[in-house]
């Protein structure tokens, strides 16, 4: 992707929709800059089009996207849904200052866009990653307010104890999307993915969120329903 000439907030918003086997998601671009994602019947992130008078929500309900980038975006999407582990070439700085996010939460997401495919890393991880190793509880409000799941992949990072924690407001997808990626989930007495524990870890899991790339591992263990 190219790098903004000017202030990517002063572009207009795209929106187009992108199938899932689960339902329609929609992706809004700046330009050719993601900007945000809501997943089907709005389980995670948001859209904000028709809260943005600058904004024209545009090419959504399965007609063609109207520029290549929107294009290009949704094939990258749906080739993901599809179960292609796809490598989101995502420019993070741009992104958090469209947002005007803080360094803190910038080198957060650098951290998150850094780990890949088929694995996972705890929030602890992600704040060593950052540089802030105190700072988990404020690592887990950051992935809370991410405007752009899946491309930023907040559904990879659990509790240190294993268990999923939330995702958005159906906690069912967090397993849905781990179990896409090829881990393996498992129902524990609870019976409720929220509930949901890691019964097997991989070696050289516990450390920055930039070491994932370790060879092994591509799947886990984790119970849920």
């Amino acid at each position: 992707m190219s790098s903004s000439t000017g202030s990517d907030r002063d572009l207009r918003l795209e929106v187009a929709g992108f199938a899932t086997p689960w339902g329609e998601g929609r992706l809004a671009l700046l330009g050719d800059l993601p900007f945000e994602l809501e997943l089907p019947d709005g389980a995670a992130g948001h859209i904000s089009a028709e809260e943005r008078p600058a904004a024209t929500a545009g090419n959504g309900g399965g007609e063609p996207p109207a520029t290549p980038a929107v294009r290009r975006w949704v094939a990258l999407l749906e080739r993901y849904f599809a179960g292609d582990p796809v490598d989101f070439d995502l420019e993070v700085d741009r992104f958090c200052a469209a947002h005007g996010f803080t360094g803190f939460e910038t080198v957060v997401y650098h951290a998150l866009a850094a780990v890949p495919y088929g694995r996972v890393v705890s929030y602890r991880d992600l704040a060593v990653a950052a540089g802030r190793p105190l700072a988990w509880r404020a690592v887990g409000s950051a992935m809370a307010l991410n405007p752009l799941p899946i491309v930023l992949p907040c559904h990879r990072v659990v509790r240190s104890d294993g268990t999923l924690g939330h995702y958005g407001t159906d906690p069912t997808w967090k397993a849905r999307l781990l179990r896409h990626e090829g881990i393996e989930i498992m129902a524990d007495a609870g019976g409720v993915a929220s509930s949901a524990r890691l019964v097997r870890r991989i070696a050289g899991e516990r450390h920055a969120a930039s070491v994932p790339t370790t060879p092994g591992a591509a799947t886990r263990s984790v119970a849920a329903s």
